[in-house]
């Protein structure tokens, strides 16, 4: 998806009006793949507007909506309505909230490019390198790294995401 089709796209007004398909999420759990690209379409859009709403620019909204669904990867075993109140939009919602969080943390220790935003915008454009694959010896965060970095990109091309 691009930005644009995020910024086009309205909330859906089933499953999100009341709750997330309980047979929808046993079958994510289980990495159906046509599980995985309904969750991802109703629920992408949803986490865009969040980012959008929280003052994020379109570009930082998207690596957000990544950045939420990586999360999401890792964790949908663990996640369980077990209580009353519990929900998969709000544990999305938490998710989404502490990932722009982080955003505007690494924001505010890294200061921003000489040159100024045309600088940005042409270094944003250098094609970067593909990830190899890691060593089996690198170090586990270094090979959590390289994983993370594949699937980012099978996810980009998976959404037939446009770089801007």
């Amino acid at each position: 998806m691009t930005n644009q089709d995020y910024a086009n796209a309205s909330e859906p007004t089933t499953p999100l009006s009341g709750s997330t398909s309980s047979s929808l999420l046993e079958r994510v759990k289980t990495n159906e793949p046509e599980a995985w690209r309904r969750l991802v379409k109703l629920y992408a859009p949803v986490v865009y507007g969040w980012g959008r709403r929280a003052g994020l620019q379109a570009q930082d909204a998207s690596d957000v909506v990544q950045d939420v669904f990586a999360a999401v990867v890792a964790a949908i075993g663990q996640f369980s309505a077990s209580q009353p109140g519990d929900s998969f939009r709000g544990w999305l919602w938490t998710i989404t909230r502490n990932k722009v969080r982080d955003l505007f943390r690494r924001a505010q220790r890294s200061p921003g490019a000489p040159g100024g935003t045309e600088a940005q915008q042409q270094l944003a454009q250098i094609a970067k390198p593909p990830a190899e694959a890691p060593s089996a010896d690198a170090a586990p965060a270094e090979r959590r790294e390289s994983l993370y970095r594949r699937w980012q990109e099978a996810v980009r091309r998976s959404l037939h995401w446009e770089e801007h």
